[in-house]
Formats: C-alpha cells, structure tokens, sequence
C-alpha cells in the first residue's frame, strides 16, 4: 500500500524514567532528538488526523514534504559547510513540523507506575508544560505494557470524536470495548469519498466433524484440562467472521486512489468508527440478477430492506464491532460524518505474491515421521543455497543480500557492499568482502540449524466464501461454492496445484496443521475473478478450529506444495477449546485499567515456549510409553492455554499453566 503522509513522530518513554523525575519529565526537542529511544515515528492515523484538525495544522504533512525535497536539493550539493548546516536546520525544521506533544506512548516497567500516571504527571519540552491524562491502551500495545496517553486539553475533544455517538449507556466487555475504541489509532489511509454502506448478519453455517479433541480447563477443582475425543461433533462456523464484501467498481477505484492500475481489483482491510476487517471484491449485484431472480433488496443488520444497488460496500455484523448501539445503517453513517470518521485503508494484499519461504521451527516440530532421506530432501534448498552463496556466484549472492525485490527504488536501500558488487562483480574474490559474506551466512547456517528453511511457498491473507455470504444476504440456502476441506488460491490454480500444506502462528501441535484441496472450474473462477492474492476458504469444515481459532480479519497462512510437508502430513483431529465469556456492564475508567493491567507482558510465547520444551522431551520416549503420552497430551494443552491467554487480553477469565509442568520443585 503506498504511503500517502510523512511520518508523525511522537514521545514514547519508560514509567522508570517519568517516575525518576517525579512525574514531572522536563527535557528539549534538541535532548530528544539525541535519543532515538525517547521518539518513535507513526504511520497516519485517524486520531491523529483528528489531533491535526483541532490544532489547525492539517497543512504540517506538505509542509514537511516540502522541506525533504529541499533536503534532497542540498545533499546533491557540494559538501560546504554553509550546506551541511543548512540541512541540519531543514532536518530540525522537519521534526518539529511533524512533531506532537498531544499524543504520547508510556511503557509501564511496574504496574504501580500506572496508579501514579493515572493521577496526572507533565512533560515540559523548550520551556512548554503539558499535562496528559490517559487515552487509550491498544490490543497490541497492552500486550507491550504500554498506554496512549494525551494532553489534557485536547482529551474530551479526542473522546467525542473516538464514541462516535454510540449509545454509551449498553452494556458491554471493558477489553472489548477499548479494543474496539482504540481502532482508531490503527495506522490508516483515508479514502476520498465515503462508500455507501449496508451492514448484514454474519453467514452462520454447521457441519459435522468426524473426530474433535475438546479441552476444558474451567472447573476450578481440577488441575490439568479435562482432554475429550468428541466424535461427529455438529460445529457453528461464523463463515464470514471478519470480512464483507464490496463491488468490483469500488475495488478499482480503491486501487487507483492508491497509485495502482485503475483496471485491476485490490482487497484491503477496511477501518472506520468500530469497523475492522477485509473487504473483497465481488459483484454482489451480479449475483442478484444471475442467482436471487433479479431481487435486488435485502434485509440489514436491523430489519431494514436496502437496495443494493446503491451500495459500494457490504459490512457484516462481526466487522462492524458496535453496530446494535445505533438505531439503523442511516444513524451510524450520519454519526460518523458529524464526528469525522474517514473510511480507512490499514493494509491492502499484495498484488503479486512471493514464491519462496522460510519455515520455522513451529511449522516443523510436528512432522515426527520423517526419514532421514526426508530430511535431506527438507533441507535440500536451504543447503544448495548456502553452497551457491559461499561458492561465490555473484547473481546468486546478490539475490541473497537484496532479496527479489530490488529495482531502481530499492536500490539504494542495499548494503553497500551489495552496490559495489553490482558495479564490479570481481569484488567477490576481494579478502575484505569474502569475510563479510562469510560472517552473513553464518547467521543462516544457524538459523536453518532450528528450522529455518527455505521452500516453495507464502503467506496470503484468508477470506471465508464470498459466494456463501451472498447466498445468506439474499436468503438463499447457504451452499456456497467450495465444500469441506477445498479451498480456492489463484496463486496455486495458475501453479497447476490442487493441494497445499497450511500453516499458522502461534502453534505446537500437528494438531494445527492443515492441508487444503486447491479447486476451481468455469462457475468459480466466474464468481471470484476479481480475487487474486488472497486464499477462500470454506465454510463447512474444522478448518478455522484447526488453525488455532483464526477468522478473517486479517489473518494468514502460509500455504506450501513442498513435497515433504505435503505427503508427511497426518490428519489429526482440530483442538477445541472451551472458554469462559467474560461478562458485560457499563465500563468506567477503573474497568478499562483493571483490564489493561491484565493484559500486560503477555505470555503467548512462553506457552509456545512450554509446548515446544514438551516436545523435545518426547524424543526420549517411545511412542508406547506412559511419559510419551502423558507429554503428547501437555503439548496439545498447550492450544488451550494459548488461546486462553490471547482472550485474556480481550477480558475473557483464563488460567495460567499447571506449575507442576514446568518447575519440579512442587512435585
């Protein structure tokens, strides 16, 4: 996605540091400057489009690009003195161009520096005092101990505009609710024009699943999670949890706004007041003359029958996080127009998809049935590589160091080593050069020693079936277009192959491996011509349960057709896991701290870490053995107290790993 705005840089400092000078941090651009630690660069976001609009400094973005081609212009010139100063003054001229003092990021080293911030503490920069109250704690900045905080002064504005007239008064989860908020601060590109907007129910679907492990750590009386083998266990699937649709006329528009080919579609991953999720190109009117008999009305999210024709995009429920605190469609856009919510890019995916990949431990772990002559077929690419590089063939060592995507732009981004190889190939053979390779490929001898390696593959960004969420819109039995365990990848159709090995972070088991049928035919490469980077999944199978709970948001795969990792595939049954809702009420400020407190330095890795420590002690076992099965079953646990952890943060109850697991002291 191109970059529309420079970049806004902003304070993001340590609670030790604010509390060691009494909460009352005194400092100057010229120190921070000095202190690439004490400063951080941010992509545009609504809030701060908002904090530019109340400052009156919309114009700060030209500006501050006016002033990088100037900086440009002088460094071509000689290296003068009177020039080397000139640039560090356009440079000082740039940072406080860009500069913001009303919105900043604090890391809390203890919890009990939080209680202190809350109270008020100031920062004073060139004289200039500035009281913060806290704004806002983001899903992933939680997760890192750190809290938005903002001038005390811009708050309640900041405020109006983040509850875009919602209905204050419903009761809801707190960790919900501020994730909900906080999407706001999301990095984004604003469109320019507003879609027209209809908003429908999610596409709910059931099926069957043959065998299923259920998990349950909730009853307080026991120790360990109750492990279940559940078979042709009915599950409910939300096929389209995380993502909507759009018309293939919009997606173009949407591509060329952004500096693409006006003729091609894009997917993105949409944002406005509450909204979260992809959208995908798909001729949903279309579908209304050739499939629902030219019935061009539907039933929205509230009972209201809308003409789809007058629709650019179709939110469903689950992208639109607080759609039932608005009276209707109509209500929620003219709310988002009078507290001036854009409607956002966050990410769009990638036209052109990569072909190679590497692996990690993760991924591999699992695979407990390999041979030793498939082994040295795994590793055979990362080993060739290696020995193509250390032999010293120049193309094959530049691929390496500026990977595939150099051109006339990425260029002087390389390693100048690289351009100097470029421009005189014989530079290989120079002492100097050689041990600087030797020292680069050690690093990927390590790392292919733990699993790095390289294969055939990529990741792409998940859809559910646009097809079956049409069929829902229109109230068509819901049938869709791929059945269970099928998917559809233009990617893999164009690469002649029908079935792909899929894999997605974080994961322990086999358990979380899945494998996919690519499919197609005339009816489907029809309906989804205008999705060509993007992996559709069905709607009728485990696999979401499968890949550690994803939805479609968002989230990736990496999907390859290695022929090891596709044959040495077992068929494990999915991991559900069983989970305790938090409960709803009408959150204060207390409750948004009390959840934020929680969610601090989160454990996700250390579970990972937990799992992947059971594993290897597997190998001293047999599988027949009490302790090989006893271990099997901790590493499948492990799912559970992932996923336990991740909604921790989002305010569901968990619980943390059995401490007789990891230290032997209790036993």
């Amino acid at each position: 996605m191109k970059l529309q705005k420079t970049h806004i840089y902003a304070l993001k400092l340590h609670s030790s540091l604010l509390d060691g000078y009494g909460w009352n941090y005194s400092t100057t651009i010229e120190e921070l400057r000095k202190d690439p630690c004490a400063v951080v660069s941010l992509n545009d976001s609504q809030v701060l489009r908002w904090l530019a609009k109340i400052n009156g400094t919309e114009n700060s973005d030209q500006v501050a690009k006016e002033i990088k081609a100037e900086i440009k212009k002088l460094k071509k010139e000689p290296p003068l003195k009177e020039n080397k100063k000139l640039i560090k003054e356009k440079y000082k001229q740039l940072y406080q161009t860009r500069f913001t003092i009303n919105y900043i990021m604090v890391i809390f080293d203890k919890k009990s520096h939080y209680d202190k911030a809350r109270k008020e503490f100031t920062i004073t920069i060139d004289g200039v005092k500035t009281k913060f109250r806290r704004l806002i704690g983001t899903s992933n900045s939680i997760k890192k101990s750190t809290i938005i905080f903002a001038n005390v002064e811009v708050y309640d504005k900041l405020m109006w505009h983040m509850d875009n007239g919602r209905d204050v008064n419903k009761p809801s989860v707190p960790a919900k609710l501020e994730a909900y908020l906080s999407l706001s601060c999301s990095g984004s590109v604003p469109l320019k024009v507003f879609p027209r907007i209809i908003v429908v129910d999610d596409c709910i679907t059931h099926t069957v699943v043959p065998e299923l492990i259920h998990l349950d750590y909730t009853d307080m009386s026991v120790d360990e999670p109750v492990m279940e083998m559940r078979y042709n266990q009915e599950i409910e699937i939300n096929g389209s949890d995380g993502f909507g649709l759009m018309t293939p006329e919009f997606s173009r528009q949407v591509n060329q706004e952004l500096g693409g080919d006006p003729n091609e579609c894009v997917t993105f991953n949409s944002r406005c007041a509450f909204v979260k999720g992809m959208l995908v190109p798909f001729d949903f009117i279309d579908f209304a003359e050739k499939k629902a008999n030219g019935n061009y009305l539907i039933k929205d999210a509230w009972g209201d029958m809308r003409d789809i024709r007058d629709c650019d995009v179709i939110l469903t429920v689950s992208m639109l996080k607080l759609w039932d605190s608005y009276k209707s469609c109509d209500d929620y856009i003219e709310n988002c127009r009078e507290h001036n919510f854009d409607f956002c890019i966050a990410k769009t995916a990638p036209h052109k998809l990569d072909s190679q990949q590497t692996s990690n431990y993760q991924f591999l772990q699992g695979y407990t049935n390999l041979t030793d002559e498939d082994i040295d077929e795994l590793i055979k690419p990362t080993v060739q590589h290696i020995k193509d590089v250390l032999g010293l063939d120049w193309r094959k060592l530049l691929l390496y160091m500026c990977g595939k995507g150099l051109d006339e732009k990425t260029f002087k981004y390389a390693e100048p080593i690289a351009r100097a190889i470029m421009i005189c190939p014989e530079l290989v053979n120079d002492k100097y050069v050689r041990s600087r390779i030797e020292k680069m490929i050690a690093k990927s001898i390590k790392d292919a020693k733990i699993g790095v390696l390289q294969f055939h593959g990529n990741f792409q960004i998940i859809t559910g079936d646009p097809y079956c969420l049409a069929e829902s819109i229109f109230g068509l039995p819901k049938k869709g277009l791929l059945k269970t365990g099928e998917a559809y990848s233009r990617y893999w159709i164009d690469k002649g192959v029908d079935l792909v090995t899929a894999f997605r972070a974080p994961m322990t088991s086999h358990n979380n491996v899945g494998q996919l049928k690519i499919v197609h035919n005339e009816e489907i490469d029809y309906w989804y011509q205008y999705i060509t980077s993007t992996i559709v999944l069905n709607n009728f199978s485990d696999i979401c349960i499968r890949e550690c709970g994803c939805d479609y948001d968002g989230d990736t795969f990496m999907t390859t057709d290695n022929k090891i990792l596709v044959e040495k595939y077992r068929h494990l049954p999915a991991i559900d896991c069983a989970s305790v809702k938090p409960g709803k009420m009408i959150p204060t400020e207390d409750d948004f701290v009390k959840s934020e407190k929680r969610g601090f330095n989160d454990k996700i890795g250390s579970i990972t870490n937990v799992g992947t420590a059971q594993i290897n002690l597997q190998a001293s076992y047999t599988p027949d053995t009490e302790e090989y099965k006893t271990l099997e079953y901790r590493v499948i646990c492990c799912m559970l107290l992932q996923q336990a952890q991740i909604d921790a943060v989002k305010g569901a109850w968990s619980r943390p790993t059995p401490v007789h697991w990891i230290n032997n002291k209790v036993n």
